[in-house]
């Protein structure tokens, strides 16, 4: 039985709050617009009910933004660490 999106939704948020909690380290990768990001190293600062808050380091720069997990879940952003 296939989960539904909301469903999907909340199982992303779940882990990523729970790599969270845990104060791990994720490797993000985003191909969309004008970031382009492969693998990046991130802490998550935050996880809030609609998005988490990461610091990546990009480029050398640390870098802060959000990500909505409704990304992940279409695949706009990969978090390596999720499996998706």
């Amino acid at each position: 039985m296939e989960l539904n999106t909301n469903q999907k939704i909340e199982e992303i948020k779940n882990k990523l709050t729970e790599l969270y909690k845990q104060n791990k380290i994720i490797h993000v990768s985003i191909i969309s617009g004008r970031k382009k990001i492969k693998s990046a190293p991130s802490k998550i600062l935050g996880a809030y009910t609609n998005f988490i808050c990461v610091e990546s380091e990009v480029n050398k720069y640390m870098e802060s933004f959000t990500i909505n997990y409704r990304d992940i879940m279409i695949k706009k952003i990969v978090i390596d660490e999720l499996g998706n």
